[in-house]
């Protein structure tokens, strides 16, 4: 979708209306050139007429700037600065702890381009929005929301995949993998990276390995990884309850009692609340449940 907004046409019939209707058109389909290349858009030449004119933010499809020839657009001076923003990290380089000079691993934060995407369609929807406070009605404005809510759920997807970790996030494409590492430097997106020479060899420099590639063996790695927390997490719970009743056994006395068992159920509660995702009514329910655990025992024993 090209998601450059027009005014609809008014009643009134001047000679503003007839332009404004005559944008309000649907525009005829891009003329194939003979080498088959799909053209990236058309360009839309703005009127000194006073009305609301709309130029495309850098999103596919869009128009390109008069005279371009390597299809770029120009953006709103409101998406513009947000490119300006991401400049310093769509793009950047991660550095060797050792010496600080020397380059690790380029990324590329695709996660940031999406963060611009999202921008710019926020952008044409403003837009809709000023158009349809003048009482009128923007061409293609289902098509429009349809567009930015799937850009809004992408990116919740981007951000869901960085729970993967940083060197398995998807959308992090980085130089310690070969194959991305490649094309970073055909395209020439490395550019300008002092000392490259110091960049790590990635792991499978000899033999790239494909997205996706070795899923089974990352199924039988997580499988057992749950089951190692699994067993770590019913020797903690055990050791919760057997430690403290223990103590109070070896050293009996109230205040003993009441030391221990206040001790180990605020850190229960700790422990509780940031290793695990529980809610909040769920935490106080299982400290709640701890806490009774102790205070019968303590009521047995004195």
């Amino acid at each position: 979708m090209d998601p450059t907004l027009y005014t609809a046409s008014s009643v009134t019939a001047t000679p503003v209306d007839e332009y404004v209707q005559a944008l309000s058109s649907p525009p005829l389909p891009p003329k194939v050139p003979e080498t088959g290349e799909r053209p990236y858009g058309q360009q839309t030449q703005p009127a000194d007429d006073g009305l609301l004119h709309h130029r495309s933010p850098s999103l596919p499809g869009d128009e390109p700037i008069s005279g371009s020839a390597d299809g770029q657009t120009k953006p709103s001076a409101a998406v513009q600065k947000v490119l300006d923003a991401a400049q310093r990290t769509v793009f950047y380089t991660i550095h060797q702890k050792v010496d600080e000079t020397k380059p690790k691993k380029c990324v590329l934060d695709v996660a940031t381009m999406q963060a611009v995407t999202v921008r710019a369609w926020q952008d044409q929807v403003i837009r809709a929005g000023v158009i349809m406070r003048a009482g009128k009605l923007p061409t293609d404005l289902s098509e429009l929301l349809h567009q930015y809510c799937n850009a809004v759920r992408d990116m919740d997807y981007m951000q869901e995949k960085a729970r993967s970790g940083f060197d398995r996030d998807p959308f992090l494409l980085m130089t310690s993998k070969q194959s991305e590492r490649e094309m970073m430097e055909g395209h020439g997106l490395m550019r300008g990276v002092e000392q490259l020479e110091y960049l790590h060899l990635a792991p499978d420099s000899e033999k790239p390995v494909l997205p996706g590639v070795g899923r089974t063996a990352r199924i039988l790695a997580a499988q057992s990884q749950s089951r190692k927390l699994n067993v770590v997490s019913a020797l903690a719970g055990g050791l919760a309850l057997i430690v403290p009743m223990i103590i109070m056994r070896l050293i009996p006395g109230k205040v003993c009692s009441l030391v221990t068992t206040s001790s180990f159920v605020a850190c229960f509660a700790v422990a509780i609340a940031l290793l695990s995702d529980l809610r909040p009514n769920e935490i106080l329910g299982v400290t709640a449940a701890y806490a009774a655990v102790l205070v019968v025992f303590v009521g047995t024993t004195s």
